[in-house]
């Protein structure tokens, strides 16, 4: 179902029904990444579902965007429902060993894609007659905090890049986790000491808190009931399930 107000957005995420059962959805170009918590993954593929018939949505009224997919094997079956291309693709294993390898190769490969699109946009600044439209890509990842936290130092400054830098290139992240958003940058700069130097840079980070926020964040708890969060907005919204 195509929402009217939807039109005027480029990537539209509906998240549930305010009291008045009116329909609530915001763009994802505008947060510019959306971060998922959970506590149980019975809560999660509902959710997920209903993003990718979004995305579907937007690719069928002419958006160019594409999905990079990192889903657990029990939520795989979503990847059938994509009718927008699919950029890359990874389930992750069983197997401790593969699944790092998995988790490092997904980062290498959204990380380079960043550094193709950086270039294309320069060559695009230095020749304002040159039009060059960027893609969207929205990367859904499932349980954020094992894609990231590996044993290579390199993947976590690589997905804070990411974070940083990918908005400027059209790169968008619906991210999932059990942990929490701000935990899990906190558990990243605990692991990886270098991680701070890239987040104090990028004027990302204060001694306490981040002051520039990457994104929003979502929270699904038991009852299934959906909230709603960013720095602007220290409460909650309610906000009930499609």
């Amino acid at each position: 179902m195509l929402f009217i107000f939807a039109v005027r957005m480029q990537l539209p995420i509906a998240i549930g029904k305010n009291s008045n059962n009116t329909i609530e959805a915001f763009d994802l170009c505008t947060l510019p990444h959306l971060f998922v918590s959970y506590s149980h993954t019975a809560q999660l593929p509902h959710f997920l579902q209903a993003c990718i018939n979004n995305l579907n949505e937007a690719h069928a009224r002419g958006v160019t965007v594409s999905v990079a997919l990192a889903l657990s094997p029990s939520h795989s079956s979503l990847s059938q429902t994509i009718e927008c291309p699919i950029a890359l693709q990874l389930h992750v294993s069983d197997s401790e060993q593969q699944e790092n390898m998995g988790k490092d190769a997904f980062i290498d490969y959204l990380f380079d894609y960043m550094k193709q699109q950086l270039k294309k946009l320069k060559a695009g600044q230095k020749k304002p007659l040159l039009q060059l439209p960027l893609p969207y890509l929205v990367v859904v990842v499932d349980e954020l905090f094992n894609l990231v936290v590996t044993r290579k130092k390199n993947t976590s400054i690589h997905f804070l890049q990411l974070l940083a830098l990918g908005q400027s290139v059209n790169i968008h992240f619906i991210a999932a986790s059990s942990s929490t958003y701000r935990n899990l940058l906190m558990q990243l700069i605990h692991l990886h000491p270098s991680v701070e130097k890239h987040l104090i840079k990028a004027k990302l980070k204060g001694t306490t808190q981040i002051v520039k926020p990457l994104g929003a964040e979502l929270v699904l708890n038991a009852d299934n009931l959906v909230f709603f969060r960013t720095t602007q907005m220290p409460g909650y919204e309610r906000w009930y399930p499609l």
